[in-house]
Parts: C-alpha cells; sequence; structure tokens
C-alpha cells in the first residue's frame, strides 16, 4: 500500500474521532466549566492541587486521570469502531495498521479533558514539571485507547496499557518514559483488530432471578457502565477535593458536597441513557406484552436511580447532610432521563443532550439552594406522565439512520 494510501486511512480514522469528541464530549466539558464558574477560583486551585500538585504522584491522582481516559475511551471505541468489519477489512492495509489507525482516532476523543485540565497544572508546578505533564497526554490518551480497541490479544494488552496510562500520569521523567515503553510493548503484542462479534456480558443467563428488563439492559449497556461510572466519579473527585483542601463555611461545604453528587448522577445518566437508547431502542415484540408504557417508563427510572446508589454512598461519605437534597433531585432526573431516551433518534445531540442540559440546570440550581430540591420532587408525577407520553408516540417501525455523514459509511443506505 503507498504512503498516500495509508494517510487516507488515517486521515479518515482521524475524522472519525474528531466527530466522536465534538458530539459526546462537548456537553461534558461544558457541563465542567459550569461547575467551575459556580465554585469559582477555589474550586480550580483544589482541582489543580489535587491533580498535578506536591505529593498528588503518589495518591489516587494518577489512577484518576488514567481511569477519566479510559473511561472516554471505552465510550468512544464501538462507535470508532463500528462498521470495521465491512469493507475496510479487504482495503491492502495489514491488520496492524487498521487498528492503530483505530487506537489513533479513539485518543483523539479522549483530548478535550486534556486540553481542559493540563493547564491546570501551571498552577502548581513550573518549568520541567510542566513539560512533563504535556508529554503525558499523547502516552495517556494513546495507553486509554489500546485499552479499549478489540485488539486481537486483549488479555495481554489491557494490563499493559492500564500500567502505561497510569505511569505515565505519574510526574516525573522516569515514569514518563516507563509509561511509554510499556506502550510501544503492548502495541507490539496486541496484534491486528479482532472481529467483533456478540458476546454475553456480565454473566446474565436465561436462568437468571433478574427481571427480564434488567437482563436485556444490563446486555446492552455491558463494560460501557463502567465508563459511566468513570465519568460520574470525576465531579465527585472534585467535590471532595474542593471541601478537603479548604477552609470553608459550613454552607460552602453543602454546595460543592451538592454540586459535585449533582453532577456525577447526571453524568452517569447521560452516559447510560445514550447507551441504552442506541443499543436497547423499542422493537414491535416488546409491544406485544402486557406492559403500559408507564410501567416501562418506571422501570427505566428505577434501573438508572439504582445504579445511582454508589454515587450516593459516596456523597455521604464527603458530606451526609446534603443526601436529603440529592435523594429529592434523583427522581425528577431519573424520570427525565427515561423520557430524553424515548426522542433520541430524533436529536442530533441523543439522549445524553437533553440530560446535561436539564440535570446540569437541576444541580447547579439544587447547589445553589437545596430547598428547590423540594420543588424537583414535586414535579416527579409529570415528569412520570410526560415520559409515557413519549413513549406511546414512538414509531417502533420507523428507520432512523444514525446522525452522521452517510458518504463513506459501508453500512449506509442512503449514501449512494
Amino acid at each position: 500500500m503507498g504512503g498516500s494510501d495509508l494517510t487516507a486511512v488515517l486521515r479518515f480514522h482521524l475524522r472519525v474521532g474528531a466527530r466522536v469528541a465534538l458530539r459526546v464530549l462537548v456537553p461534558v466539558i461544558a457541563a465542567l466549566f459550569g461547575g467551575g464558574m459556580i465554585l469559582g477560583v477555589d474550586f480550580l486551585n483544589s482541582l489543580a492541587r489535587m491533580l498535578y500538585g506536591p505529593g498528588s504522584s503518589g495518591g489516587g491522582s494518577a489512577v484518576l486521570l488514567a481511569l477519566g481516559a479510559i473511561g472516554i475511551a471505552s465510550a468512544a471505541a464501538p462507535r470508532v469502531c463500528r462498521g470495521l468489519d465491512g469493507w475496510l477489512r479487504h482495503l491492502p492495509v495489514p491488520g496492524r495498521t487498521h487498528r492503530r489507525a483505530a487506537v489513533l482516532a479513539i485518543a483523539v476523543t479522549q483530548l478535550p479533558l486534556f486540553l481542559l485540565l493540563t493547564p491546570l497544572s501551571l498552577i502548581t508546578t513550573r518549568d520541567t514539571a510542566f513539560l512533563v505533564d504535556v508529554l503525558a497526554v499523547p502516552v495517556t490518551t494513546l495507553a486509554a485507547a489500546l485499552f479499549a480497541v478489540p485488539a486481537g490479544r486483549g488479555a495481554l494488552v489491557k494490563p499493559l496499557a492500564l500500567a502505561a496510562a497510569i505511569l505515565s500520569q505519574s510526574a516525573g521523567w522516569t515514569a514518563l518514559a516507563a509509561g511509554a515503553g510499556l506502550l510501544i510493548v503492548a502495541d507490539q503484542v496486541a496484534g491486528p483488530l479482532r472481529r467483533t462479534v456478540p458476546a454475553r456480558r456480565f454473566g446474565l443467563s436465561s436462568s437468571t432471578l433478574l427481571p427480564l428488563e434488567a437482563r436485556i439492559a444490563w446486555r446492552a449497556l455491558g463494560w460501557r457502565l463502567l465508563g459511566a461510572y468513570a465519568a460520574a466519579l470525576l465531579p465527585l473527585a472534585s467535590g471532595w477535593a474542593f471541601i478537603a483542601h479548604n477552609d470553608l463555611p459550613p454552607v460552602y461545604v453543602a454546595r460543592g458536597a451538592l454540586l459535585g453528587g449533582g453532577f456525577a448522577i447526571v453524568l452517569l445518566f447521560a452516559q447510560m441513557g445514550e447507551t441504552l437508547a442506541t443499543r436497547r431502542p423499542a422493537w414491535p415484540w416488546s409491544r406485544s406484552l402486557p406492559w403500559l408504557a408507564s410501567r416501562r417508563v418506571l422501570f427505566d427510572a428505577l434501573f438508572l436511580a439504582a445504579h445511582a446508589v454508589p454515587l450516593l454512598a459516596l456523597a455521604a461519605a464527603i458530606h451526609a447532610p446534603s443526601v436529603p437534597a440529592l435523594l429529592a433531585f434523583l427522581p425528577l432526573i431519573a424520570l427525565r432521563t427515561a423520557g430524553a431516551m424515548r426522542r433520541a433518534p430524533e436529536r442530533r445531540t441523543g439522549a445524553s443532550g437533553e440530560i446535561l442540559m436539564e440535570g446540569g440546570l437541576a444541580a447547579g440550581l439544587v447547589s445553589l439552594l437545596p430547598w428547590v430540591a423540594l420543588g424537583l420532587l414535586a414535579l416527579t408525577p409529570w415528569a412520570l406522565q410526560s415520559a409515557a407520553e413519549r413513549e406511546r408516540q414512538q414509531k417502533v417501525s420507523r428507520w432512523l439512520e444514525i446522525h452522521h455523514l452517510a458518504v463513506g459509511d459501508p453500512q449506509s443506505w442512503s449514501a449512494g
């Protein structure tokens, strides 16, 4: 294969990664900016000290940054690798080149996060230390992408890629060099992309006692649920850092805990709702079951709320008095998420755009005025009725293509 042809393949994958980054991560970055504006300079200083300050490498900051990158890469990998078993397999390109191009595209999707966080190192570091933080970004993003990509030897690659991502964020030239070395080794042993085939997830079988709806939902989520939790832990960790590293009056402690816990719930629901909307859409067979629209919506809301319990437990460990307001905030957001999932195919932003917009606004209001949570709780019956109406209005037989450029997509029916 000529150099121009190889460049064309790489350019194709880079464009895919850039589109995924713009569509998926822009709402997340906007939510982080909103949280920073509400909490102010003290929040940014605390976050900078936690991630890049003296002694941070001995704590969990490297692990936190690596897990955040892996969470984003895991969410982007299915979008980037979708369709790679089609005509691209027949191009005169080695399998390793296909896999490396996909890794590069997935790495690009993580850049908005590090473009936002890396400048924080200037607050606590200078000169060569800042240079290390900058050079660590490509190593971390590539390692996280290699962790998430469906490589042929995934069992060998994932531990090496995880160690490379953590070491590259551990501060210091030695750790960065070790991380880069592990990344090279992981790339050499990864092999080509493996063919994607349906697989059982979480070991759920037909004999399990779990409800049918829960088994279907978990199979749709798969390991993407871990990426959703990784993203949700970022605002909680930021809220903890804001409270732990500042001498604050009680009102600001409560605001930090409420904002961190509220945004954690919103980010979790946004990623879960987006995945369920695309991987578990409504299909005609389910309409033949004796399930009311309100029952299907209520199950989704309860399913989402159950997954928020670990986040509430962490919020209680940070500031226990904030939990009642978060509990009152939870039902409305869960029901609005269930409703947003019913309109996801009609929106270019999918389900996550609506969830992040409404949930982020609600979380900000609750952090400033905790009594607003009671008003949000009172809106729960309206949210249930609205979501059930969206469920009833769905046209399950209508074909809706995924919103992207159809030209060049081997799975598109309208590209010609």
